[in-house]
């Protein structure tokens, strides 16, 4: 009889201190989950909020005003007078002088 009163203390202790391990085990796992669904909550804000810097940026790039139109080009007779002084003055070969000229008449 004893040693059944032993036995079913035993159970007893060893039942006690399965269910503390698995509360333990829980606990551990829900603070794990809460941690994580912080992490992540956090992590998505971030993201959203940068996202949001960016597309502002974006906007403040596209809503600039348009670069300006490049000069005029200078008449055909003012670049005619500096192929000239180009090939004068030996920077262009005779065939290079030809080929702009025809380029700057052709128009």
């Amino acid at each position: 009889m004893q040693l059944l009163r032993e036995m079913a203390r035993t159970a007893v202790i060893a039942g006690t201190a399965t269910v503390i391990s698995n509360m333990q085990l829980l606990r551990g796992m829900a603070r794990t989950a809460v941690v994580a669904g912080t992490a992540t909550a956090v992590s998505n804000r971030v993201s959203r909020r940068q996202g949001q810097r960016w597309a502002e940026q974006d906007e403040q790039y596209y809503e600039q005003a348009p670069p300006q139109a490049a000069p005029a080009v200078a008449e055909p007779l003012a670049q005619l007078k500096q192929l000239g002084e180009l090939k004068a003055s030996g920077v262009l070969t005779e065939a290079e002088f030809e080929a702009q000229k025809a380029k700057i008449l052709a128009g």
